[in-house]
């Protein structure tokens, strides 16, 4: 089977606990790594996962879109997300 190279809106609120449309926008700040396929939005797994492990080891809040989000499979009520290992 094909490892995926690329998530999607959907394939990110799954891995973060939010909707598919939280996530979307979340595709959409400056400072997250999503780049244009055609008219889709997509980041690459690995400069998710430095994403996702930056702001877990700096303890930095989401943005508001999503700053209340809960992570599975450990929610947080202080609305950190938790460091995601695939």
């Amino acid at each position: 089977m094909l490892d995926t190279l690329f998530l999607h809106a959907e394939l990110i609120g799954k891995m973060l606990g939010v909707s598919s449309t939280t996530a979307y926008e979340l595709l959409h700040q400056k400072d997250f790594p999503s780049i244009r396929v055609g008219s889709r939005l997509v980041v690459p797994k690995e400069k998710f996962m430095e994403w996702v492990n930056r702001r877990t080891s700096e303890r930095v809040f989401l943005p508001t879109a999503i700053g209340m989000c809960r992570a599975a499979p450990y929610p947080r009520k202080d609305g950190l997300i938790h460091r995601v290992d695939l």
